[in-house]
């Protein structure tokens, strides 16, 4: 039993670490900005939170299509690939788009 937890926790791994360089991305980014200003700061959490987001829709969607592409590979069935592969874009281009085009925010304002 115990090799498959050392297993699971070296797959892990990466997927943990690559989190929390993202959140430290946004710490120092913060930090970076404070000597600017209040506001400042408020458009770069904004923005953190935004990208959090952004971040969080397709890692699950890349999570789960390399599930499903896994799961074909392994029935074989790699024909399969190219429908799951065309289904996911579907889902996630016009969640994208509406993420994009809703958001007032990435809309340049003036010069």
């Amino acid at each position: 039993m115990k090799g498959k937890k050392e297993e699971i926790f070296q797959l892990a791994l990466p997927a943990a670490v690559e989190n929390i360089l993202h959140a430290l991305v946004g710490f120092v980014d913060t930090w970076m900005i404070s000597k600017i200003g209040l506001i400042a700061v408020t458009a770069v959490g904004m923005a953190n939170n935004l990208m959090m987001v952004y971040l969080a829709v397709f890692t699950a969607l890349g999570t789960g299509t390399s599930s499903l592409i896994a799961r074909s590979i392994g029935a074989g069935k790699k024909r399969k690939n190219k429908g799951i592969l065309y289904t996911v874009y579907s889902a996630g281009d016009p969640v994208w788009s509406r993420f994009w085009n809703s958001n007032p925010s990435f809309r340049r304002k003036g010069p």
